[in-house]
């Protein structure tokens, strides 16, 4: 008769105390599971692998961060008066579209903005893809207009409106800092004689 030997039962606990550990500590689900509350596994080929690093880098470092093509546009004039209204501080990532004709969406070409469009298609105003995407404590919230205070202006998505209150708690949710003026943190100047 053949002795049997035992094996360790370390490899048949490991998956379980894995599971276990996800179960204790859900942060740790959220922290790979990257962008927030959206599969854009159909959209990363958009942009280079770098590029979708340092954009989940700057959402993830910024409570606020906003991605806008460098052109005046209302969407993200709307977002800028919006939080600076607050005194919030916030990352503003321009970048620049050459081939982009107004209201032809067919000719949008940054990847950044073809990623943005792709992974949250549900920005169209006015029949066209909006300019500006807003990020707010890892998630995106919408596009610019999504930040306008008047809750009947129409460019707005009813769903995404925040009162006042629903901003001061969503920045304060966030850690986003205060006492800026045009995202940048003010810094008061001591005279000396």
């Amino acid at each position: 008769m053949k002795a049997m030997t035992s094996r360790p039962a370390a490899p048949l606990l490991l998956p379980l105390l894995l599971s276990s550990l996800l179960l204790l500590f859900p942060a740790i689900q959220r922290a790979s599971a990257w962008p927030i509350g959206v599969d854009d596994s159909h959209c990363r080929h958009h942009l280079p692998a770098s590029d979708y690093l340092e954009l989940q880098r700057t959402v993830e470092g910024h409570p606020v961060a906003i991605y806008a093509v460098d052109r005046p546009m209302r969407c993200t004039v709307s977002a800028l008066q919006r939080f600076d209204a607050a005194g919030a501080c916030y990352a503003l990532m321009m970048f620049t579209d050459e081939e982009y004709q107004f209201r032809m969406d067919e000719t949008i070409s940054h990847p950044l903005w073809r990623y943005h469009a792709c992974a949250y298609p549900e920005n169209i105003v006015g029949g066209m893809q909006m300019h500006s995407y807003v990020w707010i404590d890892g998630r995106m919230h919408g596009n610019g207009f999504d930040m306008l205070e008047n809750r009947a202006d129409r460019r707005l998505n009813s769903s995404r409106w925040l009162s006042a209150g629903d901003l001061e708690r969503r920045l304060d949710d966030a850690g986003a800092a205060r006492g800026c003026k045009h995202g940048v943190q003010q810094h008061r100047e001591e005279l000396r004689d």
